[in-house]
């Protein structure tokens, strides 16, 4: 099984502006997916997104609540590590606590980093 991330951008317009992110993870054999993970500050999210794919090395945090939270690490290679620290909630049959990464070539970095803005941007959906 190939690991992989999606999320997608919605709004739910009858109870807030503020866009939610649907994150469907498949990783190593462990399935999570939330419907309703929320990021602050999407127009500095963007903007440090923006620095790092200029820059050679650095790093974005991304804070979606206990649930899914990300780092996104640029080495001086050019290469990416895309960082991630999810929780399922405790519902049964129990709580699934995941950490891993996805390891971007450097060629590929600016389209990784491209692509993330997108998502926070205009919506276009993001998978690794």
């Amino acid at each position: 099984m190939k690991n992989t991330l999606r999320i997608n951008r919605e709004y739910w317009p009858e109870v807030t502006d503020t866009p939610h992110f649907i994150v469907k993870l498949n990783y190593e054999a462990c399935k999570i997916e939330f419907d309703d993970i929320y990021f602050d500050k999407m127009d500095e999210i963007i903007s440090q997104l923006e620095i790092l794919n200029k820059k050679r090395t650095g790093s974005v945090e991304l804070q979606g609540g206990f649930r899914f939270n990300t780092v996104i690490e640029k080495k001086e290679t050019g290469a990416c590590q895309f960082i991630f620290v999810t929780e399922s909630s405790g519902e049964f049959p129990g709580k699934l606590h995941l950490e891993g990464f996805f390891s971007i070539n450097g060629e590929d970095s600016g389209l990784f980093i491209n692509s993330l803005i997108n998502l926070f941007r205009d919506g276009k959906e993001f998978i690794v």
